[in-house]
Order: structure tokens, then sequence, then C-alpha cells
């Protein structure tokens, strides 16, 4: 059992080392992506400005596949997708293919309404693209509503 287990936890034990705030969404997503640091919470300044906090070195690593697609349908384009990505697994989800440009659009906003829907933490890339170009990207950061 390591000294960082849960298990072991002891009143006043330290478990991260080093405990550091951001404001930044991608900021936050890039320290999460280093896979070097655990996102803690969401705790607001003096002037309300929201800070992540983030605390080093990580404690452990989740599982999470975020997947949003169907493959091959019937009658549906190639040229017209979205996709999702994690922090914790930089190759985005399959994608979901869509009949038409404004179809995928629509599709992206309810892909992005979706994910910010409360049920825990979480940071979501989402991407549109028409061929081999990305049309919009949105990075979305779901926030536990409870606060540090």
């Amino acid at each position: 059992m390591s000294d960082r287990s849960q298990e072991g936890l002891r009143r006043g034990q330290q478990l991260y080392a080093v405990i550091e705030f951001c404001s930044d969404p991608e900021t936050l997503w890039s320290k999460i992506a280093s896979g070097h640091w655990d996102w803690l919470g969401v705790r607001k300044d003096r002037t309300g400005t929201q800070r992540f906090v983030l605390g080093r070195p990580p404690i452990s690593k989740g599982f999470q596949v975020h997947a949003a697609g169907r493959v091959g349908e019937e009658g549906v384009s190639q040229d017209h997708r979205t996709t999702i990505q994690t922090p914790d697994f930089p190759d985005e989800s399959p994608p979901r293919w869509y009949r038409s440009a404004e179809d995928a659009a629509e599709g992206f906003d309810e892909l992005v309404r979706s994910l910010e829907e409360p049920g825990g933490s979480g940071l979501f890339r989402v991407r549109l693209y028409e061929g081999d170009s990305l049309v919009k990207k949105e990075l979305v950061v779901r926030a536990r509503p409870n606060e540090l």
C-alpha cells in the first residue's frame, strides 16, 4: 500500500505535494493531458473568477471512453462528422457521421449541450469536420456543482 493510498488515509495526511490553480480551460486541458496532474475541483477567487484546482503528482488515472458515433450507415456522407476527445485519451472518439453540413452543425450543437449537462466533472474537446477540414471546435468544461 502506497503512503498516498486512500485505504490508509489518516487525518491531516497530505495527498498532493503541489497544489496549483488556473483559470484558463486550455491550460487545464494541457495539464490534465500531460498526465502529471489531477483535477481536484473548482473554486472562485475574491473577484468571482472561476479557478480550477489541480494537484500533483496524480494519485491515479481513471478510465473513461467517450463514443459519439454510428458507423457505416446507408446514405450517410463521409464528409460531415463530429468527434469528441478527452485529455486522458488523446485519440478522438469514433466519428459520428451526418447526411449534410446542416445536420452536422446541428449535431455538433446538440453534442456540446449534452456534454455541458450536470453529471460530474469532465473535459471534452468537440470537433466538427467537413471533409478533411476542421470547421468548428469547442472545449467543454463540465465542473461538479460543489465547489472547493
